[in-house]
């Protein structure tokens, strides 16, 4: 019976050390002045996490966990009171794919144009 207890503490304590090793890193979107209208359905690496609330111009969505440190994002824009898929978006002035700093609380500026 001892050693069970103590078989099952020893098992509790790895779990917890690899537990702790995982670090959490967040994503929260501030929709830029410069876009065309509110953004939804932000979508981080290809369906890793997607925000479907609407954020308008100068406002941040949500924090989300995501699992992909590298991506591409999508989105839709309100244009003329209808949402398209934008066909730019720009994330900290940049085009293209996006690395995060894993372990990090990070909130990025989001440009997108129709």
């Amino acid at each position: 019976m001892k050693k069970t207890i103590i078989f099952m503490i020893l098992m509790a304590a790895v779990g917890l050390v690899v537990s702790c090793g995982n670090e959490v890193t967040e994503v929260a979107w501030k929709n830029s002045v410069e876009s065309s209208g509110t953004v939804k359905d932000i979508v981080w690496a290809e369906g890793d996490v997607t925000w479907s609330e609407s954020v308008a111009k100068n406002s941040v969505s949500s924090a989300k966990e995501v699992k992909k440190t590298e991506g591409v994002v999508e989105c839709s824009v309100e244009v003329s009171g209808s949402f398209d898929v934008a066909t730019q978006v720009k994330v900290n002035d940049q085009s293209g794919a996006v690395r995060l700093s894993e372990g990090s609380s990070q909130v990025l500026t989001l440009q997108a144009t129709r």
